[in-house]
């Protein structure tokens, strides 16, 4: 006859089941998240790989920096494209400036100094010209934000020309001048109406906005810049589709969502670690070319402006759920780069680049404002908290799961040590 097990072994056994279900559970949580990670890399290699073909197979020009950047990003092996573009760039130095065109242009000088840190050059020696030096003196040459936003042209150029000033601020003499006035000039582009708030470049639009607030976002310690974000980034939500896609604004011109505004509010969303990222990445999907791999449409038709708009919001949303920065941010490759007497950085030191920088920024720019920041921000967030909470998080899960695992064992010891000590008692009986 079959002896019943004891009430007390009963119980040990039950908690250790369900610590076991508990354990089995993780392992789901992190293989989803791992495998959204590996959809977004596969998705950007291909559509990096159409990039590359497309420049490999014409003449590369100066303008090509942000495909350059964006293909690098990727991962993907860019054979020689790096080399054919920073020499291209070389052959356009006279002096120790960078003439293109026959003039000087501030989102070059930017667009370089990015593409030098990715290829792993020193800026401030380049065949004896100082790059750094030529873009922060012709940066400084501005005496106001009007002046600086006519030179500018296009307020999406921020979007390359301020991560290249902080990326490279030790080595510029105005740095702080410099960046106070970068965040006057776009704020002047900042516009509130009845219809809607954001970023007026030939109107309010989600496009405007997506370009333009990640640069913007370097100066967020503003309440006046950080409520400005918080702001525009309502209206961009506004203009979420039932497909989940995004469309250019809010009905004037547009009444549909398209991959361009699609791919540019998931680079928003990415960049201020907006919940609505992940929502945006698969809506951006449904606008993949049906015949050739890697591309995106407009109006059904393979188009290379929403491809690599599609191209620039994969890259931010999987550097995000990679815990990688900013794709225009290259802080972390020129400190390598120019201070190598220092340890290489730690994926802890690379998320809080933004961190260190918005420390600096606040006193040099913003401290005739009222700087408080106690207020929230839904889905505003900047980069550096943002990766900071993500990181105090998945550490929190890990420290979590040691407990459990490390519990496990004791009371699976536990239990052993009783059962056996039971069954001695029950055979002594």
């Amino acid at each position: 006859m079959t002896k019943q097990m004891n009430k007390p072994t009963a119980i040990f056994l039950t908690v250790i089941l369900t610590l076991s279900i508990m354990i089995t559970d993780f392992p789901c949580i992190y293989a989803e998240e791992s495998q959204e990670l590996t959809d977004v890399n596969r998705e950007a290699c291909a559509t990096a790989e159409y990039l590359l073909n497309a420049l490999n197979t014409a003449d590369i020009s100066p303008y090509n920096y942000k495909e350059v950047i964006l293909i690098l990003r990727s991962g993907i092996d860019s054979g020689d494209l790096l080399h054919r573009y920073c020499n291209l760039m070389e052959s356009n130095i006279t002096d120790g400036r960078l003439m293109i065109e026959g003039s000087e242009n501030i989102t070059m000088y930017a667009a370089y100094l990015i593409v030098l840190a990715l290829h792993g050059d020193n800026a401030l020696n380049v065949n004896g010209n100082n790059i750094a030096e030529a873009f922060d003196r012709l940066l400084a040459s501005y005496t106001s934000a009007e002046e600086l936003n006519t030179a500018v042209e296009n307020p999406y150029y921020y979007d390359f020309i301020v991560p290249a000033v902080f990326a490279y601020e030790d080595y510029m003499e105005h740095s702080d001048s410099v960046k106070k006035l970068l965040r006057d000039a776009i704020m002047l582009n900042y516009k509130r109406t009845e219809a809607g708030c954001g970023i007026d470049y030939w109107g309010i639009s989600g496009d405007n906005n997506a370009a333009v607030l990640p640069a913007l976002n370097y100066f967020s310690n503003s309440i006046e810049i950080a409520d400005a974000i918080a702001d525009a980034v309502t209206f961009n939500n506004s203009l979420i589709m039932e497909d989940g896609g995004s469309r250019f604004d809010n009905g004037e011109y547009s009444t549909a969502s398209n991959a361009n505004s699609t791919g540019a509010a998931l680079y928003l969303y990415s960049v201020l670690k907006n919940e609505n990222n992940k929502n945006s990445y698969h809506a951006l999907l449904n606008f993949k070319s049906a015949l050739t791999p890697g591309a995106y449409t407009y109006y059904g038709e393979d188009n290379m402006y929403a491809t690599v708009d599609a191209l620039k919001g994969m890259i931010a949303y999987q550097m995000m759920l990679d815990n990688k920065g900013l794709p225009f941010d290259v802080t972390n490759e020129v400190t390598r780069i120019l201070s190598p007497e220092q340890p290489e950085e730690t994926t802890g030191h690379e998320e809080t680049t933004t961190a260190n920088h918005l420390d600096k920024t606040t006193d040099t720019a913003v401290t005739e404002e009222n700087t408080d920041t106690s207020a929230a921000i839904p889905d505003t967030k900047t980069p550096e908290t943002s990766t900071a909470s993500n990181s105090s998080a998945k550490t929190g899960e890990n420290d979590s799961m040691t407990a459990i695992l490390l519990m496990l064992c004791v009371l699976s010891t536990g239990t052993v040590i009783f059962a056996r000590k039971t069954a001695l008692q029950q055979h002594g009986k």
